[in-house]
């Protein structure tokens, strides 16, 4: 089994991946997360701290 982390020596880029927010409401069963960032799954970054904001709003 190869780690989901992945490293190279000599640089201070990454490939970067995340688990995708769940989201759920007791009544609306149709609720998603929007992502409101531009950085996507699988971006090559540099080092250093990144916020990933998700907005998720029900029919109400």
């Amino acid at each position: 089994m190869c780690s989901s982390h992945v490293f190279y020596s000599g640089t201070s880029t990454a490939m970067v991946n995340w688990p995708e927010p769940v989201v759920k409401d007791n009544v609306d069963l149709n609720i998603k997360a929007e992502k409101l960032s531009n950085i996507n799954q699988g971006d090559t970054l540099e080092e250093g701290t990144y916020l990933i904001p998700y907005r998720a709003t029900d029919s109400a």
